[in-house]
């Protein structure tokens, strides 16, 4: 680990999954990703990884489903790594342990609890170095499994030592030795955005609150583009961890920038960032109103995407917010344009009823032509019996609605 550079996610696990995948791969890596039971949600971030350097993802992440999600991310990791590893043994030597993201802990533990044969790690420490109060539950448990398996050592004093500092300080987050800020920004962000799709929130956390520090207590300067993309993604971030005042306050702050560029688009997402806060602290009639902001400048700005999703945001505010409830409480209508487009990012879409095919209900003034090639091609994402509906619920990142038999 870098002492000079903010541990990434998964480091140095992703890279060597890459590597070794370019080096010792025989099938493609979408195939490589199925046979090792990667998540379909979490393949096009690895994919797009993968080939660029750059994660992409279409469906935004639940605050409900993060826990699910990054435990998802993690088997993965492990899943692939182990697949690799049967074909060509590795041996990992890490410096600097403490430095790591949480991801990585993560990663490790899951590793010595399920070890395999084809895999060795070598741990270095510094025990006189503090560690991050976030990670001390996922660390002692890294402890615990080597101690039993008597494979933990000390060298010279530094037993002795770790026993004096652990007595002499508690664990805190004012610690930032693995977040040495590069005042290159553009790059710094971009890296903390791909640690922000691999969800190891923690450690992107870490990151922007060190900037967040320097530019408020020393003056550094981050050109105007950059200080859009890192307050879009702070805010983001802190939802997903939870953090709801906190987004609110970067959201606030950020509106009073004036983006460079497509200044629509730049609203379009500070309101649908406001309006996901305002629905997962129940407050529903105010995150419609801003989904409907949000809608409009979306509009303006000519992104199709950000339309569909502001009006994704709409529904789930009518029906009490998916983060407290599965079933939503009354008819919501859904526009048969949102759920082609819904489909076209990547949507899968299931239909259920106890009615027939022929109650289908999509609008009729779209034309008996057309509803007929909307379902069908429903019919090819599902595979099984149809059922049909208005409701709209979300479970496992699948879209689903549901009208109750008369």
């Amino acid at each position: 680990m870098r002492a000079d550079w903010i541990a990434g996610a998964y480091d140095p696990f992703l890279e060597t999954i890459c590597d070794m995948f370019r080096k010792y791969g025989t099938d493609s890596f979408d195939a490589f990703m199925e046979s090792c039971g990667v998540y379909e949600l979490h393949r096009e971030i690895l994919r797009s990884y993968y080939e660029n350097g750059r994660c992409e993802r279409n469906e935004n992440v639940l605050l409900n489903e993060v826990t699910y999600e990054q435990e998802r991310m993690t088997a993965a990791m492990a899943a692939m790594l182990k697949a690799l590893a049967a074909k060509h043994p590795i041996v990992l030597v890490i410096n600097r342990f403490q430095m790591a993201s949480r991801s990585t802990f993560e990663l490790v533990h899951e590793l010595i609890i399920h070890p395999d044969i084809n895999i060795g790690m070598v741990l270095g420490v510094n025990d006189t170095v503090g560690r991050w109060e976030s990670v001390a539950e996922v660390w002692d448990g890294i402890e615990e499994s080597l101690q039993d398996q008597s494979q933990l050592y000390h060298i010279g004093s530094s037993d002795r030592r770790r026993t004096e500092r652990t007595e002499e300080y508690s664990l805190g987050e004012g610690y930032t030795d693995n977040v040495d800020i590069d005042e290159d920004y553009d790059a710094s962000i971009r890296k903390v955005a791909n640690i922000v799709e691999f969800l190891d929130y923690d450690q992107a956390k870490r990151y922007f609150r060190e900037v967040e520090n320097k530019m408020k207590f020393e003056d550094a300067k981050m050109n105007n583009a950059s200080k859009c993309v890192f307050y879009l993604l702070y805010a983001r971030t802190s939802i997903l961890l939870g953090e709801l005042s906190k987004a609110l306050e970067l959201i606030t702050e950020a509106g009073k920038m004036i983006p460079m560029g497509n200044e629509f688009r730049f609203r379009a997402q500070l309101d649908f960032l406001r309006g996901t806060c305002y629905m997962y602290q129940g407050k529903l009639d105010r995150a419609e109103r801003y989904a409907d902001r949000a809608y409009e400048h979306a509009v303006q700005s000519g992104d199709e995407k950000q339309v569909s999703r502001a009006q994704l945001l709409k529904v789930m505010a009518q029906m009490s917010g998916w983060y407290n409830i599965f079933f939503c409480v009354k008819d919501i209508p859904i526009e048969a344009e949102l759920i082609e487009k819904l489909m076209q990012y990547g949507y899968k879409i299931f239909i259920f009823t106890h009615m027939t095919i022929s109650r289908m209900l999509l609008p009729r003034r779209i034309g008996r032509k057309r509803r007929c090639s909307i379902l069908a091609r429903v019919l090819l994402w599902q595979r099984r019996s149809v059922m049909h509906s208005l409701y709209m619920m979300h479970t496992r990142k699948t879209l689903c609605w549901h009208r109750p038999t008369e």
